[in-house]
């Protein structure tokens, strides 16, 4: 593995896997949700889709030609921390895939005809996940979690706010956060490291904002007030995700609460799943979950369940984290939350767009790269004491319900009991 630094400040990783016969290119940038204010909150995501319509050599037709030609695929999300514009390529089609993401990153026309066209499309965006009550329902937990902080704003925006974006917004929030500092670029696959260096230097040293990282003043461990929200959808059934307090990615707790997921929630075989579902019959869909980001994180355990249902459910749910917090994990059912962790780690990283995003948004966000077996390592050295300390963090602190289903459903009373 290759980490450099171009001479305009772009930070650089490439990892060779030769046996592979393909390759995947990441341009990562530190633009997302958390970044945006109240006023411009969805121009992260909005930049991420105009880039997508056309440059000063190529519209937006040719650019999807172009990577349709060789076979590859070109395509982009943000999140709360990060953009990613990518390609995945045959390994003989290198050259092409990473000239074609630097002309989307140097040259896009950001045209006033193809911005109001593309508002409408993701203001149809907008409209599936709030047509999609359990997408919907996470939306709104963050948001009732987090409160007024970033971490809580969606990372499509308002309506409103999209259609208020002109090319001079998009222009102005580009030079603040698509500098030389703020991007990353990732390449993994069967390459020759120091060829495809000299290729990032021919293509990225010029045409892109030069300015050191960003240095954001971020508020550690943000929280709202809320304990219960919800949202009025006429679904037949009730869409429920609770969230309490988690572990940042570089948190002491990160892994182990990584492994106690994987008994509690994040498995058929984990307790959730089997008492809820298995055990009573009670929903089809219930699992939980950890987001976590730079400083801070959110744990999260979701269900959806017949609005009659509701009652039992969040008792179960209930019943469970007690459990927990007075027990943890151990013995053989640590042994095997471990195990299953580390399965899922090797099979989702056995590719190279996983190799190139691992490396990629690490290098970005915390400036470092790990090897898959330093994460064995770290994941191995998980005791029960430690998931013990991670579960009692979690399930001593805030806790935000949020609800989505019909008016006549919606558990009004219903507040998080303390553990």
């Amino acid at each position: 593995m290759i980490v450099a630094k171009l001479d305009n400040g772009i930070r650089v990783v490439i990892e060779k896997v030769p046996f592979f016969h393909s390759v995947s290119a990441g341009v990562w940038v530190k633009a997302g949700s958390r970044y945006e204010t109240a006023q411009d909150n969805g121009i992260s995501h909005f930049i991420e889709h105009m880039l997508f319509k056309g440059t000063e050599k190529r519209n937006a037709r040719q650019i999807a030609a172009e990577i349709d030609n060789i076979g590859g695929v070109l395509n982009a999300f943000t999140a709360k921390e990060c953009t990613c514009f990518y390609v995945h390529v045959m390994d003989e089609h290198l050259r092409i895939g990473i000239e074609l993401l630097a002309d989307m990153l140097r040259n896009s026309r950001l045209d006033e005809g193809e911005i109001k066209k593309e508002q409408g499309v993701v203001c149809e965006e907008i409209s599936m996940v709030e047509d999609t009550p359990d997408d919907l329902v996470h939306e709104l937990a963050a948001s009732g979690f987090y409160g007024s902080n970033p971490l809580g704003q969606t990372i499509l925006g308002t309506k409103e706010r999209v259609n208020s974006f002109t090319a001079e917004d998009l222009r102005k929030y580009m030079r603040k956060r698509y500098t030389t500092g703020n991007i990353v670029l990732s390449i993994a696959g069967n390459v020759d490291e120091q060829v495809t260096l000299e290729m990032l230097r021919e293509y990225f040293s010029e045409g892109i904002e030069q300015a050191p990282g960003s240095n954001d003043a971020l508020e550690t461990r943000p929280r709202g007030s809320q304990s219960t929200v919800f949202a009025v959808k006429d679904n037949e059934q009730m869409n429920m995700c609770m969230t309490f307090d988690g572990a940042g990615s570089r948190d002491e707790d990160f892994y182990p609460l990584t492994v106690f997921n994987g008994a509690f929630g994040g498995s058929m075989s984990s307790r959730l799943f089997q008492t809820v579902r298995e055990q009573n019959g009670l929903t089809y869909s219930i699992y939980s979950y950890a987001s976590s980001y730079n400083d801070c994180g959110a744990y999260s355990i979701y269900a959806g369940m017949s609005p009659g249902q509701t009652g039992r459910v969040l008792e179960l749910i209930q019943q469970q984290t007690k459990l927990a917090f007075q027990n943890g994990l151990e013995g053989e059912e640590l042994e095997n939350a471990r195990e299953q962790i580390k399965g899922s780690l090797i099979l989702g990283t056995e590719g190279a767009r996983p190799i190139m995003s691992r490396n990629g948004k690490m290098l970005l966000l915390q400036n470092r790269t790990e090897p898959v077996e330093c994460i064995i390592k770290q994941l191995n050295a998980v005791t029960a004491s430690d998931v013990e300390r991670a579960v009692k963090r979690v399930f001593s602190g805030h806790c935000c319900c949020a609800f989505v289903g019909k008016e006549k459903f919606l558990p009004r009373d219903y507040k998080p009991e303390p553990v």
